[in-house]
């Protein structure tokens, strides 16, 4: 077919996922298929540790440029970290190091993989939760108020704070 290259980063378990970044047709050196974006998704148990990490994501210089989107669960949340660039080894490494001390690696289901791709594609957020019934607190430039607003609302409905929401 061609050259291609590939970068085996994500690890789950005894699992190593690769992502192939580029393959090049062999007649006229032409580009056939390009992605170089990096991605990270966790759970958090609360919202205090999702604003640690938007503040995280807000103040990386390497960082800068990263899309988050985060879903709220009933039992706690579930952030993605998207760059458009791949990341140095170094800066990989504190990101998921970070991230681990905060939460764990999420596992994503079909139906999460297709939130997240209905949103990269465009899709609003608004059609995204209606067609896959989840909570999408916030999804592009990191917001702290977007969480913020969510918390206050979700516990004057309520009438009380849940844990995750602590």
């Amino acid at each position: 077919m061609g050259n291609y290259t590939q970068i085996c980063s994500i690890e789950t378990g005894n699992l190593t996922l690769c992502r192939i970044f580029s393959i090049t047709d062999n007649k006229d050196n032409k580009k056939v298929f390009e992605d170089s974006d990096m991605e990270y998704v966790y759970f958090l148990p609360n919202a205090s540790l999702t604003l640690r990490v938007v503040d995280y994501v807000e103040n990386m210089a390497f960082l800068k440029g990263a899309s988050l989107t985060i879903l709220h669960q009933v039992n706690g949340w579930v952030v993605r970290i998207k760059t458009p660039y791949v990341l140095s080894p170094m800066d990989d490494t504190n990101v998921k190091a970070f991230l681990s001390e905060l939460g764990t690696p999420f596992h994503v289901a079909v139906r999460l993989e297709m939130v997240f791709w209905s949103l990269d594609i465009g899709d609003s957020p608004i059609e995204v939760m209606r067609n896959y019934r989840v909570a999408i607190v916030s999804h592009g430039t990191p917001k702290s108020n977007a969480i913020e607003s969510f918390r206050q609302e979700f516990i004057r409905g309520l009438g009380y704070r849940p844990e995750t929401l602590a």
